[in-house]
């Protein structure tokens, strides 16, 4: 893992830019035809699911923040205390579980939290102190990876570079085969020097 030389500002701006690109994604996607949600990106995510996939898992982030801030506690999963998330398969069962969870959802409502998500990471951020967003190790006891690389660049950088890495290619194919052209997206945000 590089050495990572990240500021408040750095995390701030990258939700910003988070933000601008999601803005982005769902004009162009409702430009010419209506967005209901249930459009198929690549054959195993609607707009919903993926959506409900990645705000649940950055429930987990704000969550994992949260604790952060207040100085004491473990972060509670958004999921049911029943699944662990100890193997793939876990991870699995998650996934899963997010998704059923996200096609009962509406769209509306799918979108609202994909914001509002952005918005409390930006309000923790401005919350929190240097010292909690960038002591290396501080909250190594949230587990694997946190004795290594600061509370701030890592749940911020693991959050946006899952999307960009993971899903953002998917999106950006279905909204060049939607429209009939190449969907010019803004610059995807910084990953913070982290790296899958």
């Amino acid at each position: 893992m590089p050495e990572i030389d990240t500021t408040k500002d750095d995390l701030l701006r990258t939700l910003e830019t988070e933000r601008d690109w999601w803005r982005a994604v769902l004009d162009l996607a409702g430009e010419e035809v209506d967005v209901t949600g249930d459009e198929e990106i690549d054959g195993s995510w609607t707009l919903k699911t993926l959506l409900g996939h990645i705000t649940g898992w950055r429930d987990l982030t704000i969550s994992r923040l949260e604790a952060a801030e207040r100085g004491s506690g473990m972060p509670t999963a958004p999921w049911p205390a029943t699944m662990p998330e100890e193997t793939e398969d876990d991870v699995d069962a998650i996934n899963a579980w997010f998704d059923e969870r996200s096609q009962a959802a509406s769209l509306e409502s799918a979108v609202e939290q994909l914001f509002g998500q952005i918005d409390t990471m930006e309000a923790l951020v401005r919350r929190m102190s240097d010292e909690d967003l960038f002591t290396v190790g501080k909250f190594s006891r949230f587990g694997e990876g946190f004795d290594a690389i600061p509370i701030g660049p890592a749940l911020i950088g693991y959050s946006i570079t899952h999307v960009h890495q993971d899903h953002a290619p998917a999106l950006e194919a279905w909204l060049t085969a939607r429209r009939g052209q190449h969907a010019e997206l803004p610059p995807t945000p910084s990953d913070l020097g982290y790296d899958e």
